[in-house]
């Protein structure tokens, strides 16, 4: 088995850095082959320009999208880590979706006029931190939301199975125990 893991947090001290930390870890004491991609640290452009959209139509992928398409298409799993920021994930994980997830690699359009997601048979797990405490999400709905456009309208409409998806609310506010608690729980 392979993964990988996206890490989309700019400080590398995070509370997302250590959960990513968590899950290399646990994958690699269980022998698996383990690749990190913390979008920061690489500098990913997420900018979706208008030139690379027509090149992308005529086939032509940019090296930087064609490196993170062959991380994805060689992994069996693949971890997201990323906080909430005003509801949605953060622009630079935005962009690695808007580019790397793109028509003709993760889902083409069928003869019958459906959608065929072309990423079957890999398994994800996301994992959001926010500063909202998580029973307000709950309640108002959002965290439905962030299953439909994240879970169903991202992963599954490209043919993965979302194998769990973490919401810890509050995470601005833990104190150094409260955080390691939460770290024992996460297990892949």
């Amino acid at each position: 088995m392979k993964s990988l893991i996206v890490l989309a947090h700019p400080n590398k001290e995070s509370f997302n850095a250590a959960i990513a930390k968590k899950f290399e870890k646990q994958l690699k004491n269980k022998g698996e082959e383990v690749v990190v991609r913390d979008l920061y640290e690489l500098g990913f452009d997420p900018v979706m320009t208008w030139d690379e959209m027509n090149e992308l139509r005529n086939g032509n992928i940019k090296e930087d999208v064609q490196i993170e398409q062959t991380f994805v298409k060689e992994c069996d799993n693949i971890i997201f880590v990323y906080p909430i920021w005003w509801t949605s994930m953060p622009a630079i994980l935005k962009g690695y979706i808007d580019r790397v997830f793109s028509y003709g690699f993760a889902y083409v359009f069928n003869e019958e006029g459906g959608i065929d997601g072309l990423l079957k048979g890999k398994s994800v797990t996301v994992v959001n931190t926010y500063g909202t405490p998580k029973e307000y999400y709950d309640a108002s709905g959002m965290s439905e939301a962030f299953h439909k456009t994240t879970d169903v309208g991202i992963f599954e409409f490209c043919g993965m199975n979302v194998k769990q998806h973490l919401y810890l609310g509050e995470v601005p506010y833990i104190n150094e125990e409260q955080g390691s608690a939460i770290l024992e729980k996460i297990s892949y």
